[in-house]
């Protein structure tokens, strides 16, 4: 037994006295002393002294503790310890007296059992001796103890059983661990590898000094780029073959040195299946590029005779054909437009299918894109006899950016199902604007019928591949029962929707969605309404109520103040209502085909009446209805428009017709306004260069264009024939196949246009191709095509593409619109197009004065900075400066000057700045040219 002094005891001075030593129980040393505390006799083993934390260990109180054998805190654990009680405490808890700490196990005053740390010692004072005892409840410590024994328990299991290979590494490079998976990856047991070095055991030879170098770089520096981070490197098993895995380091300090875990993690297996799949994946785009070669050749090859076939009946409709020659001649040409959209939609179908449906997103005008659509169904309606209207919302934005072909296409297969749906009454487009941000705008379209709609049940499989409403509508109608879906899944790819409000007999109406970028710069509309219709007073004369809604809603809105009539009675009976009250109208919009009384019938009222007589007349007629021009005007009408009315034709043939009107003393002399059209005597003098090398395609599109009224039409059989017969005159448009011997279309119109650009001209180039898939389109507008069309060619779309071109080339030498604006300057120059300024600027000369004047300090400037910023190969900041210039050109109309500064931004965004430097040439010369019309047309200096 070990005698220990109070001294060697927290809270207890050998020098006190008796009375001192019961200053344990102060409250300073209460709360300073955390064990409890016990003193018994050494004789009697009776207890003499408790400590407050004494009493909160064992629950017993002072009073209840004192005089009790120290045996009585041990209680039943006692009696199973030491099977009989002695008198000599050495004999009884030798341990506890050795003077080390021991633990036993306590019993409390509510009979609970816990653990807890014990250590005695014996107390000589002179002749007296004593016992004295600290107690710690150790409840919690053993607690903490047996939950880290579980844990490593556990992590020993995982470590053992983990799918990876876990293998610990000392700061010498020596294997410290290594589990069964690390057996079963490598081939060594635990017993043979522990204490073996890493370098040497797993990793090949060729990694070995690497792994040694960047340990010690580790260990001396606390970097290691490997460390931490998922790799993936190659192994060495135990027999000597090398396999790849994939590996994570990890270090951890421990006692001031340095461990290191590793996971491995054999990819043998992965890498042996993604090989595989990789070679799949290869076979498969083969396959894919082999399928699409196919169809582009299977599109080319099925749509050049188709060329000759609907070419030629159209020609041969137009013929002297007696009634089962024209039967014969429907029938061939219906079939072939049949087996075109056949064709159409499995081409689309098999690239949806494929994933290979992509958009290409451009620069565009929605309206031009809708008018586009609406020229193209328009013949199809007027032929069954429907009335054909259209509605943009003016809060729709005009100048947009997505995928206009596309757009196109989805709203002209809703237009047609519509019109082959419906036996009688209209089919009505609306354009209205669901959600707008500063970037982006949401527009919603619709088109409704008066058609057979659609039975119960019947929505849920319209949008289905391959699936109509039932059976008998393919028999009575025709279709593919593709039209809808491709529609679905490009709507889908704009990040809109589509859907169907229907009711069986009651018409149809089908709506979808396309989320569209807004052209950066680029203003709200560019359509402006001319300061004619600002509060004149119009009459709209129409049988059918939705057209003439349409028509009020598009003049009101710019300030027009609109009536209406049903009929010609009510029309005669409200224009001399209003002479009578001295409020006379304006302007009178005139329907074709109304009952009773026609438009030509009523026009002739209107004029044999000496109270309206001076009244302007413009015609609403159809495509079928158009008749005569000279009829028309001897009728008394100044203009006509043709169904479905387009806002831009309709104010610009309302300027045209009253304008003329103020200038006029006789309205006979009027010229017919007809917006959009050329004359008969324009279309003869316009010269076309044909390149086709199919001498039944030359046939064909020469005698549409002949027929059109375009007599002029030279015919070339390849590349260099064109570029023989430009050099030997000027031509005013080209049509350019792309497939042909010797020079194809894409090599000549590039040579075409490398000539061009040493002489400062133009011409269009139009590119007709037998090829419809992915990327045709685009490729042609690469090259420097202006246009696209696919063969087969529809006479109607060969003549409207054409005059597209054709008019606008017309228009800036037009003298009759000249004159109709003279009070503003010139709009339609070459190098500048005022038309949106004026529409911002209005009659305020000075500030339009200014505009342009702070136009041509800003973009010299812009100009200087691009060439800097190129020359010093900074292509982020030639990019903003050549997006600057774009944008001002954008402003005053310089087309050909934004589009070179759009040519070098695209450029720089690709960082090709030594192709962006060899167009700082053409731009300079084009500024030149934009500063001197600028300067011509406005009050600058």
């Amino acid at each position: 037994m070990k005698d220990i002094a109070f001294a060697d005891l927290p809270g207890i001075d050998t020098d006190s006295s008796s009375a001192e030593f019961t200053d344990l129980s102060s409250e300073e040393t209460d709360a300073a002393i955390s064990e409890g505390i016990i003193t018994f006799a050494t004789d009697e083993l009776l207890i003499t002294f408790i400590n407050p934390s004494a009493e909160r260990i064992f629950g017993y109180s002072e009073s209840e503790m004192l005089g009790q054998p120290i045996t009585f805190l041990l209680g039943q654990a006692y009696d199973v310890l030491y099977e009989s009680a002695s008198s000599d405490i050495d004999a009884v808890m030798p341990a506890l007296l050795a003077g080390a700490s021991q633990e036993m196990v306590g019993q409390r005053a509510d009979d609970s059992i816990f653990p807890m740390e014990v250590m005695m010692a014996k107390v000589e004072r002179g002749k007296e001796s004593f016992y004295i005892g600290t107690f710690r409840d150790i409840t919690e410590w053993k607690r903490v103890e047996q939950a880290l024994r579980e844990s490593e328990e556990r992590t020993r299991l995982i470590i053992k059983n983990a799918h990876d290979a876990v293998i610990t590494m000392d700061a010498g490079g020596v294997i410290t661990g290594w589990n069964d998976q690390a057996e079963t990856t490598f081939g060594w047991s635990r017993q043979e590898v522990v204490g073996r070095l890493l370098s040497t055991t797993i990793i090949p030879c060729q990694y070995q000094e690497a792994h040694e170098t960047g340990l010690a770089h580790f260990l001396s520096t606390g970097e290691g780029p490997m460390l931490n981070r998922r790799i993936e490197t190659t192994a060495l098993h135990r027999d000597g073959h090398e396999f790849p895995v994939e590996l994570t380091i990890s270090p951890m300090r421990s006692g001031g040195m340095f461990i290191f875990s590793a996971f491995v993690r054999d990819i043998t297996e992965r890498r042996r299946a993604e090989a595989e799949l990789q070679k799949a994946i290869d076979a498969a785009e083969a396959a894919n590029r082999s399928k699409g070669e196919f169809l582009a050749t299977m599109s080319h090859e099925i749509r050049t005779p188709m060329n000759g076939i609907i070419g030629m009946s159209g020609l041969l409709l137009d013929a002297n054909l007696t009634s089962e020659q024209q039967e014969y001649a429907e029938t061939i040409r219906s079939s072939a437009d049949a087996l075109l959209t056949l064709i159409n939609d499995i081409l689309d179908f098999s690239k949806i299918e494929a994933g290979k449906i992509e958009l290409d997103i451009i620069d565009f005008d929605l309206h031009a894109a809708i008018d586009e659509a609406l020229d193209l169904i328009a013949p199809q309606s007027d032929k069954k006899g429907l009335e054909l209207a259209y509605m943009i919302h003016h809060s729709v934005p005009a100048l947009l950016r997505g995928a206009p072909e596309r757009l196109r296409q989805i709203i002209l297969n809703l237009l047609s199902n519509a019109v082959k749906f419906t036996a009688k009454g209209e089919v009505v487009l609306r354009v209205t604007l669901d959600d707008e941000t500063e970037t982006q705008v949401t527009v919603r379209f619709e088109v409704s019928d008066t058609g057979v709609g659609i039975p119960n049940g019947g929505v849920d499989r319209l949008f289905k591949s391959f699936s109509q409403v039932d059976a008998s509508t393919t028999r009575k109608f025709g279709g593919t029962g593709l039209g809808l879906a491709i529609a679905k899944q490009l709507c889908e790819l704009m990040g809109g929707e589509i859907g169907v409000e229907s009711e069986d007999g009651k018409g149809s109406v089908f709506w979808c969605t396309a989320v569209l970028e807004k052209q950066p710069g680029a203003p709200h509309a560019v359509l402006v309404p001319p300061d004619e219709i600002q509060d004149r007073h119009v009459l709209i004369v129409d049988d059918n109520t939705t057209s003439r809604q349409i028509l009020i809603d598009q003049l009101a809105v710019h300030g027009g103040i609109c009536d209406e009539a049903a009929d010609g009675a009510e029309a005669l009976e409200k224009l001399r209502a209003a002479a009578a009250a001295d409020d006379p109208f304006d302007l009178a919009l005139l329907g074709f085909q109304m009952p009773d009384m026609d438009g030509e019938a009523l026009a002739q009222e209107i004029k044999a009446s000496d109270l309206l007589r001076e009244l302007p007349l413009i015609l609403l007629t159809s495509i079928g209805q158009r008749g005569d021009a000279d009829r028309i005007k001897d009728a008394g009408f100044s203009g006509y428009l043709t169904k479905p009315i387009k806002p831009s034709r309709l104010f610009d043939c309302i300027t045209t017709v009253l304008s003329g009107n103020q200038q006029k003393e006789e309205i006979g002399k009027v010229p017919l306004a007809v917006p959009g059209t050329l004359t008969e005597s324009q279309r003869m003098h316009v010269d076309i260069l044909l390149v086709e090398d199919n001498p039944v395609n030359q046939r064909v599109a020469a005698r549409i264009l002949q027929k059109a009224g375009y007599q002029s039409c030279d015919v070339a059989s390849d590349g260099l024939e064109a570029m023989d017969a430009l050099s030997n005159f000027s031509y005013d448009l080209i049509l350019m196949d792309c497939q042909m011997p010797e020079m194809d279309g894409f090599e000549a119109t590039a040579a075409i246009r490398s000539r061009e650009k040493k002489r400062g001209t133009h011409v269009p180039i139009i590119a007709m191709t037998a090829n419809a898939m992915l990327g045709d389109r685009e490729r042609c507008l690469n090259a420097g095509m202006d246009d696209y069309i696919s063969k087969p060619v529809k006479p109607d779309d060969l003549v409207a593409i054409v005059e597209k071109w054709v008019s606008r080339k017309s228009d800036s030498g037009d003298a009759e619109r000249q004159d109709a604006i003279a009070s503003q300057p010139s709009l339609n120059s070459s190098a500048v197009d005022l038309t949106d300024v004026l529409g911002i600027a209005g009659d305020d000369q000075e500030f339009l004065a200014e505009l342009a004047e702070e136009f041509l300090a800003i973009v010299p400037d812009l100009i200087a900075s691009l060439k800097t910023t190129i020359e010093q190969a900074d292509s982020k900041t030639a990019q903003r400066a050549a997006h600057s210039i774009k944008g001002c050109a954008a402003t005053f109309g310089a087309e050909s000057f934004r589009q070179i500064a759009f040519r070098i931004e695209q450029l720089t965004l690709q960082e090709e700045l030594t192709m962006a430097s060899e167009l700082l040439a053409e731009l300079d010369q084009e500024w030149v040219r934009v500063k001197q019309d600028l300067r011509r047309m406005l009050p600058v200096s």
